[in-house]
């Protein structure tokens, strides 16, 4: 079995949250913790993480330490992590490894897809399979599925940023988010980022709020629109493009 060494140290279970503000202010770095201290339950490498629609973050997978194309030293527990609480969880095991080539991406209906892993040839560890990852919100704290807010219409999906976005829906709107479609190889995710839109009026029977104007912020490309209810329980998506 492989061994961690100088050049495959062990991971390190530490994870920060950093806030940037104004250009040349001093950012402000807080360290996430877990029921017993600070960081992740477990050290990961080779993992995939996911941002939800609430604003936390889904990961899943990894090894102890990397080595490409072998399953020892995997995680199957994966951990989400609140933003409310600072803090992650441990969340229902998985039953498959998903260490080197796994992804995971949000799906338009609020569902995380986990799958792959391996060299993508013939090789004992190569899996070609996925698992679907069903995120608390969807369920009622009895177990049940949890009643989720419709978007019923949108008057336009194709914006730019600033531009004013309207929408109809099951619900008065107060919270939602736009989170970017993602992709991913080698367990990295560049393209994911989420923009809470938490400031909206009502306009006869639409509901009406201000997208970022910032394109550094608000990225051009296809991005998914969730509402939110007043117990978190997302919507699913409908899909916004922003034009340059």
């Amino acid at each position: 079995m492989d061994k961690p060494s100088a050049a495959r140290p062990l991971t390190k279970t530490h994870a920060y949250l950093i806030e940037i503000d104004e250009p040349g202010s001093q950012p402000k770095v807080t360290a996430a913790k877990n029921p017993n201290g600070e960081g992740m339950a477990y050290a990961r490498t080779f993992h995939t993480s996911v941002v939800l629609p609430d604003g936390g973050v889904f990961t899943a997978g990894g090894q102890s330490y990397g080595v490409p194309f072998n399953d020892s030293n995997a995680h199957l527990t994966p951990e989400l992590y609140d933003p409310k609480t600072n803090q992650f969880s441990e969340q229902q095991p998985n039953s498959i490894v998903r260490v080197y080539h796994s992804i995971s991406l949000l799906l338009p209906d609020g569902h995380v897809f986990n799958g792959g892993s391996g060299l993508g040839v013939s090789v004992p560890t190569n899996y070609f399979d996925a698992q679907i990852y069903s995120p608390h919100y969807l369920f009622n704290q009895d177990g049940s599925l949890a009643t989720r807010p419709t978007i019923d219409g949108v008057a336009k999906k194709n914006l730019r940023a600033g531009d004013k976005l309207s929408i109809r829906a099951s619900i008065d709107v107060k919270n939602a988010s736009l989170i970017r479609y993602g992709t991913t190889a080698h367990t990295v995710n560049t393209d994911q980022r989420r923009n809470a839109l938490d400031s909206w009026t009502a306009n006869g029977d639409l509901y009406e709020t201000t997208l970022p104007g910032d394109n550094g912020i608000l990225l051009p490309g296809p991005w998914m629109l969730f509402i939110l209810n007043d117990d978190g329980v997302p919507s699913v998506s409908q899909t916004i493009h922003i034009q340059v």
